[in-house]
């Protein structure tokens, strides 16, 4: 059985139809959830501000994901000009740019968060202010994505007599500065973060082992003591 084109373009019309929609709905509803319990005063410890940041931008990630896939491949692209200028410049500056930064900074986040983990197993004095970090996470996130609105260009074509807007590459797309931010993104997420992430979740589970290795020495080790206790008072006695 072979695949040909149109096969490919009908089950990923299907996908973005059909079952990207309802999924992006579904975590839209989820990460809403989260965000009520996470902001729970009862909740206010460094870890839970993290789950409850990384919800925060979840949510926002569905939410736009939801409206583009449910607008431009659903039924309702009949009533919506998804050619018109508002929705291309949404498409560019909105979907794509937003969206690739939140995404960016919601890996930054769960790498934040191994190493907070690693902290707390090893009980290290260092203390990393949290709220001030998510912060500065947020902010270098939106500075490396800058250049995404000028990889794309919109531009006008005409259709049946009527004016629609599409993207393009832009003339920026050679530019070194813009091709090696490009690069450093897409090294960043790909393979500096996910393997920062495996070592620090490694080291976690090595600390974890050896406090566990100590906790049952001890445990092993007191009722020893409890009982030559009086022995040696009797003996001093």
């Amino acid at each position: 059985l072979t695949l040909n084109p149109p096969h490919i373009i009908q089950f990923i019309d299907c996908v973005y139809s059909w079952i990207l929609p309802p999924v992006c709905l579904i975590g839209v509803f989820t990460n809403l959830l989260n965000i009520l319990i996470f902001s729970h005063k009862s909740l206010q410890n460094s870890i839970f501000k993290c789950f409850l940041f990384h919800s925060i931008n979840d949510f926002i990630y569905m939410m736009v994901s939801f409206f583009y896939f449910a607008v431009k491949f659903t039924p309702l692209s009949n009533y919506v000009r998804t050619r018109s200028y508002s929705f291309v410049f949404f498409e560019l500056m909105i979907y794509l740019s937003l969206t690739t930064a939140i995404g960016f900074l919601m890996n930054l986040i769960e790498l934040f968060i191994s190493l907070k983990r690693l902290l707390i197993v090893t009980n290290s004095k260092c203390r990393i202010k949290t709220t001030s970090t998510l912060l500065g996470l947020s902010l270098f996130s939106i500075l490396v994505h800058l250049y995404l609105p000028f990889f794309r260009s919109i531009e006008p074509y005409k259709q049946n007599n009527q004016v629609n807007y599409k993207m393009a590459n832009s003339k920026y797309l050679n530019y070194d500065m813009f091709r090696l931010m490009f690069e450093f993104t897409t090294w960043m997420r790909g393979i500096v973060i996910p393997i920062a992430a495996l070592l620090l979740n490694v080291a976690m589970l090595r600390s974890y082992r050896v406090q566990l290795r100590k906790k049952s020495f001890l445990l092993n080790a007191t009722p020893t003591a409890k009982l030559s206790l009086p022995q040696t008072q009797t003996q001093s006695k």
